[in-house]
C-alpha cells in the first residue's frame, strides 16, 4: 500500500472515530431529541464504516489508529465540558466540519462526475480503498446535509 493510501486509512480513521466519540457525549449533554436521534445514527453508520476500513486495511496490513489526533481529543474535551444549548451548537457544527472534511478526502477517490463510482487505478491496493471512498461517499454526504438541517433549525 502506498504512503498516501496509508495516510487515508489514517485520516479516515481519525475521523470516523472523532465522530463516533463526539457523538457518544450526546446523551448526557443534549435534551434535544432530533439531536440524541441524529448522534445514534452516528455511532451505528460510523462504527459500521470503520469495522469495513479495518477489514480493508487487514487485508494490506496497514494499521488503523485507534485513538484520535490531538486536535480532534481537545475538541472531544471541549464539548465534554458543555451542556444543552451551548453543547448542541458546537457538537453539530463539528459534525458539520468533520464531514465536509471527509468529503474532501472521499472525493479525492471516487469518479468526479460520479461519485459512486471508484477512481481508477493500477494499484490493487487502491483500487480496493477507492472502492471503500466511492461506497462510504452517499452516506458521509447525506449526514452532512442531515447536520445542516440541524444547524440550521
Amino acid at each position: 500500500m502506498s504512503r498516501t493510501d496509508k495516510t487515508f486509512v489514517r485520516d479516515i480513521a481519525i475521523a470516523q472515530t472523532a465522530e463516533i466519540e463526539l457523538s457518544k457525549l450526546v446523551p448526557e449533554r443534549s435534551s434535544n431529541t432530533e439531536i440524541k436521534k441524529f448522534a445514534q445514527e452516528m455511532i451505528d453508520d460510523h462504527g459500521k464504516s470503520m469495522s469495513s476500513l479495518k477489514a480493508l486495511a487487514d487485508q494490506y496490513k496497514v494499521q488503523v489508529p485507534a485513538d484520535l489526533d490531538s486536535r480532534r481529543s481537545r475538541l472531544r474535551d471541549k464539548l465534554a465540558k458543555l451542556r444543552a444549548g451551548d453543547f448542541d451548537r458546537e457538537y453539530v457544527d463539528a459534525i458539520v466540519d468533520g464531514h465536509e472534511e471527509a468529503l474532501d478526502k472521499l472525493g479525492a477517490r471516487v469518479d468526479e462526475e460520479n461519485p459512486v463510482l471508484p477512481e481508477k487505478s493500477d494499484n490493487a491496493a487502491t483500487t480496493s480503498l477507492n472502492q471503500w471512498a466511492a461506497t462510504a461517499y452517499p452516506a458521509v454526504r447525506s449526514h452532512l446535509e442531515a447536520a445542516k438541517a440541524l444547524k440550521t433549525a
